[in-house]
């Protein structure tokens, strides 16, 4: 299991773009190389959820695994800027995210009561070199159209109360052939109705360990 390969090695201006999963495809191609004859899954939750999605879509057929899973994840940037999530979630997130990047990037960063402004992820990420402008980084690091290029079995499970990604905005379409939904009543941006009480024993984790076990490599 590889649970959480870090992007971020050096500063922030050599972080990788979000929108440009080279690191995540070498990464999987190393895997392959290692362990030719094991079924290789990608599997990613929130932001990682939606990495899984950038990177199945901007690969297509060449993308290295024989099944993927995305949790509370979107296909678009449209929950950045809803307003529910914007207003009652994001100041509490972004303060959060700020006592992260100002620990860890501080010699990189606006000054601090500049970074102190910042109360939604729209003005954090105008705050950050490596990502800034949020018009751009909308448009890259989520799938957008390129999504129907998805070409390995993809489930992706979500909850229709997630209050971080409304479940009308996350960018759902019929017209994803390879593309699993499993979208739960309630759940939360955690997913599994159990909350962060599941275990491998709940029904909703048998339901993703199932699908990755139906899609190993043949």
């Amino acid at each position: 299991w590889v649970t959480r390969p870090d992007l971020l090695l050096g500063g922030l201006l050599s972080a990788p773009d979000p929108g440009d999963p080279r690191d995540i495809h070498s990464c999987l191609e190393h895997l392959r190389s290692r362990f030719a004859r094991s079924p290789l899954h990608l599997t990613g939750y929130s932001l990682g959820a939606s990495m899984v999605l950038v990177y199945c879509s901007r690969y297509g057929s060449a993308a290295v695994c024989d099944a993927a899973v995305s949790v509370a994840g979107t296909f678009s940037a449209d929950p950045l800027h809803w307003p529910h999530y914007r207003r009652y979630w994001q100041p509490v997130l972004t303060a959060g995210l700020k006592v992260l990047f100002a620990d860890r990037f501080k010699d990189e960063l606006p000054p601090k009561d500049v970074l102190a402004r910042a109360s939604n992820y729209e003005e954090l990420i105008e705050c950050l070199p490596h990502l800034r402008p949020t018009s751009k980084l909308s448009a890259r690091a989520f799938p957008g159209a390129d999504a129907a290029r998805i070409s390995c079995p993809l489930l992706f499970f979500a909850s229709a109360d997630d209050p971080f990604h409304p479940i009308d905005a996350i960018g759902i379409s019929d017209k994803l052939s390879n593309v699993l939904y499993y979208i739960t009543e309630v759940g939360g941006h955690v997913g599994w109705p159990e909350g962060w009480s599941a275990d491998c024993t709940s029904f909703h984790t048998r339901v993703v360990l199932g699908f990755l076990a139906a899609h190993g490599q043949s």
